[in-house]
């Protein structure tokens, strides 16, 4: 029992490990997206800033607030395109 036991905990570990890992990484590429869409807007390069939002948009997680700024900023385009 003890021994079956610890294999299950020790999958369920190497599990969480993973998805945790899984996880960081969409936060990170996505907020670096952001962050790279913003900074290609303060430039003047609009396409850029939609490709760079489009990007963080994609890199879904289900912790952090990068993907819906993304989708919020990414709908404001065609705006952007007419100032």
């Amino acid at each position: 029992m003890t021994r079956v036991l610890l294999r299950v905990l020790a999958i369920a570990l190497f599990v969480a490990v993973g998805l945790g890992a899984a996880v960081a990484r969409a936060v990170w590429e996505g907020r670096a997206a952001l962050a790279a869409g913003d900074d290609a807007l303060a430039r003047g390069d609009r396409a850029a800033a939609v490709a760079n939002w489009r990007e963080a948009a994609a890199w879904a997680a289900p912790i952090g607030d990068h993907q819906a700024v993304a989708r919020a900023r990414e709908a404001w385009a065609p705006v952007l395109d007419q100032i």
